[in-house]
């Protein structure tokens, strides 16, 4: 495991100790940083105590980003389920393990409209999975579906990656409105964070200098950068392979203010 990055690991507030927290990152739409997020979050919460990466994406690249084999015994969709424990596999990190994905999990929806109350079985689930551990993350598929549904009802917190720049702002504004639209799901709080914020543009330095400050549900900004791009070649959390980077202590600022609303 790479050196802890000084003055990453927030002091735990009283209130959170000895109940298992779960995180779930999530996003309308692929390719906005979303595994990257997870898999540093992850790493991140590791130092603090013992942590879950649920993979939950058919392409499984939290899974390959931290050199996991995808094969899961059964499928992938089998584990979410039937929440097999043996599908846990322990990563290079201390204290981080992982329920690997597989292709199966595209297959997961389909395959949930023929089980009775398959929300409250995949929270179920999560919890299952989760018991013994201090943090629980949750990488979850592009997307709004009956599976994703049922996964948020498990989270104590939502987390999801935004562009900066006015379409997936609106989108982020939909997605807030679907989840309180429902009611077993706004009463979880959702934030967000910029990502993949590129300064050399104008629109990008504008809005990571002014929505932080003006929006309470913006509480991160994580920058382009050629480390974070490269995070899945070397196939470990960006806080190991580069703690001292840009990224690195982007991802840690981001995990202090997700602590922090956990905390609240």
């Amino acid at each position: 495991m790479g050196t802890p990055l000084a003055g990453t690991q927030p002091r735990q507030d009283p209130r959170m100790v000895g109940r298992m927290s779960c995180i779930a990152v999530c996003s309308v739409k692929g390719g906005v940083g979303k595994t990257s997020a997870a898999v540093n979050l992850a790493a991140l919460a590791a130092m603090e105590g013992k942590t879950l990466l649920i993979d939950l994406d058919p392409q499984g690249s939290a899974t390959y980003s931290l050199a996991v084999g995808e094969r899961v015994p059964g499928g992938a969709s089998s584990v979410a389920l039937d929440g097999q424990i043996d599908a846990v596999v322990k990563t290079a990190t201390v204290n981080l393990d992982v329920v690997p994905a597989d292709f199966s999990l595209r297959r997961l929806d389909t395959e949930l409209a023929d089980v009775r109350r398959p929300r409250r079985r995949l929270r179920r689930m999560i919890e299952k999975l989760g018991e013994g551990y201090d943090h629980v993350i949750l990488d979850c598929a592009p997307g709004i579906a009956l599976s994703i549904e049922g996964i948020l009802r498990a989270a104590d917190l939502i987390l999801v990656p935004v562009e900066p720049a006015a379409l997936p702002m609106r989108g982020m504004d939909q997605l807030s409105a679907y989840l309180a639209g429902d009611r077993r799901l706004q009463s979880i709080p959702m934030v967000a964070f910029l990502s993949k914020v590129d300064r050399r543009r104008a629109t990008h330095r504008r809005l990571a200098d002014e929505l932080p400050n003006e929006r309470d549900d913006i509480i991160g900004v994580i920058p382009y950068a050629v480390e974070v791009e490269e995070m899945p070649l070397k196939r470990k959390p960006l806080v190991e392979s580069a703690p001292s980077s840009r990224g690195a202590r982007a991802y840690a600022d981001l995990w202090r203010a997700v602590s922090e609303r956990l905390a609240a």
